[in-house]
């Protein structure tokens, strides 16, 4: 313990309630199964977007609020297209979209109509 000898206030068994790393390994399950969070530019963390209704990509294209289908977010008109639509509009996945800069995002949106 020489690491938490320097914390007088150390307390091994805070976070734990003095279970073992294995009775906590197992009372937690899966650490697969926890919700994905990406970072953005900032350093901030939000959710990855959870799937919305979709809708043809020719209903959402260069569209403006009051034409939009109902419940589509126009400033988030991508997350209601399915992924092949997805995929030709951006040229990216839905995944490799989301990992990117907001800026770059916006941009991308921008250059296809769905800003």
């Amino acid at each position: 313990p020489t690491f938490t000898g320097w914390f007088t206030a150390w307390d091994p068994s805070k976070w734990s309630g003095g279970k073992s790393y294995e009775e906590m390994k197992q009372e937690l399950g899966d650490g697969a199964s926890f919700t994905r969070v990406a970072a953005d530019l900032n350093g901030t963390a939000e959710e990855t977007p959870r799937v919305l209704e979709t809708h043809p990509r020719d209903s959402l294209l260069y569209k403006q609020t009051e034409e939009l289908p109902k419940g589509v977010d126009p400033s988030q008109k991508e997350r209601h297209l399915s992924d092949e639509d997805f995929q030709a509009v951006l040229g990216v996945s839905k995944d490799e979209f989301y990992t990117l800069p907001q800026w770059k995002q916006l941009s991308m949106k921008k250059k296809t109509g769905l800003f």
